[in-house]
């Protein structure tokens, strides 16, 4: 492991990998049934991530003072033009004329996947509408905002304690808030109300289909709303003549919302779709959008998370407007 120099830095590593890891690491642990050899080789594990983590980013550094300046940790943001401000509080990111503060230390491996292009794509000279669905803190809801061509954004979070983040970012960020309209409920294919258990250290891990942290029943259970996401959106389509992009990231909600949208026919009004997928359910994924005229990639799939992203194009991307 790390050196007494590398200490402060193996302990933020730990503290990290713990947030990071923490739904894997407690599945593990559910199997181990006083087995402890499995136990032994979970707390391998953990050590493996930290060292990884450590080698990894060798200028972690946590400094003394009101503030711990953690930039470091995710250099391409601020190789991208943003500083990152850590205190007691949360997190928080400024640069190239956007504000976002998170009070969880996942907002930090959200922001490096947002800002560093992850919802980027080709508009061939359209003009644009996006629909959020999953806008957690409001990351991707602002950059994709903060693109010219993109006239209006339509942004979906169930989940009221990050919900209220989300209308926090969007607020503080006045230049772009107007292109975007927030709703305090999910989509799904069905009108129906959910409880959870509530992990305020993973917001962005938070599922309406799928009760992750429920392994831990000192959290709070928290409500949300869901409704039927083609009744929601049929209305929206009409008001625009612009392309649509769907960017879907609502934690294995996809697969209730795309067949929805499939099997009402709102798909075919949809040119490109950037989705993150879950519990490797991404074949009957993929075929459903090629059944509806898209062509599709897969791409920085994590296969000990089960996680991937599904880029997805209409190539007639032309208005007919």
């Amino acid at each position: 492991m790390a050196t007494t120099d590398n200490l402060t830095e193996t302990s933020y590593a730990r503290e990290y990998l713990e947030i990071r890891y923490q739904p894997i690491i407690k599945q593990f642990m559910e199997q181990i049934d006083e087995n402890l050899i499995q136990l032994r080789q979970i707390i391998q594990i953990v050590d493996i991530f930290c060292d990884y983590a450590v080698r990894h980013y060798p200028d972690m550094k946590l400094k003394s003072g009101e503030a711990a300046v953690i930039g470091s940790i995710f250099p391409r943001l601020n190789d991208l033009g943003y500083s990152v401000l850590k205190n007691e509080k949360g997190i928080f990111i400024n640069g190239n004329n956007l504000k976002i503060f998170g009070t969880a230390n996942n907002t930090l491996w959200t922001a490096e996947g947002v800002l560093s292009g992850e919802y980027d794509f080709d508009n061939h000279g359209e003009d644009f509408i996006a629909i959020d669905i999953g806008m957690n803190i409001g990351l991707a809801s602002l950059y994709l905002a903060r693109k010219e061509f993109i006239k209006k954004v339509y942004s979906f979070e169930p989940f009221e304690p990050i919900f209220i983040q989300a209308k926090n970012n969007i607020n503080n960020n006045p230049q772009i808030s107007s292109k975007i309209e927030i709703f305090n409920f999910g989509l799904s294919d069905e009108n129906k109300t959910i409880e959870v258990f509530f992990n305020s250290n993973l917001p962005g891990q938070m599922s309406s289909v799928n009760d992750r942290f429920s392994i831990d029943k000192n959290l709070p259970k928290q409500s949300a709303i869901l409704k039927k996401a083609s009744e929601i959106i049929i209305p929206i389509f009409a008001k625009h003549k612009e392309k649509i992009m769907l960017k879907i990231d609502c934690e294995g909600g996809e697969r209730e919302i795309l067949p929805d949208l499939q099997s009402s026919g709102l798909l075919k009004q949809v040119s490109v779709i950037i989705m993150e997928y879950h519990d490797n359910y991404y074949k009957p994924l993929v075929e459903l959008l090629k059944e509806s005229g898209f062509q599709t990639k897969i791409y920085n799939q994590n296969y000990m998370e089960k996680v991937g992203m599904i880029y997805a194009e209409k190539l007639n991307c032309k208005s007919s407007a």
